[in-house]
């Protein structure tokens, strides 16, 4: 990812990131978009990808870094 131009700020190849993590690009949401809206999409995504009722799914763990709920986990959000 060129934008972060690591190569005259850290003196590290710019391909660097991606040969550690795979990522290739970066995408950006919507100001009024949570990382539960997008947990939500991707989980609607894969089950409907693989078939399979959301019913059939015992426990949601979701795990991120947010700070825009300060008390609850949004893990109740993406299993409704």
């Amino acid at each position: 990812m060129d934008e972060i131009q690591s190569e005259t700020r850290f003196n590290v190849p710019n391909t660097w990131l991606e040969d550690l993590t795979g990522i290739r690009s970066r995408r950006f949401a919507g100001p009024e978009t949570t990382p539960s809206d997008l947990a939500i999409e991707a989980g609607r995504a894969a089950l409907e990808k693989c078939d399979m009722d959301p019913k059939d799914i015992a426990m949601v763990i979701y795990c991120g870094i947010d700070r825009y709920w300060v008390e609850l986990a949004p893990s109740h959000r993406v299993q409704r």
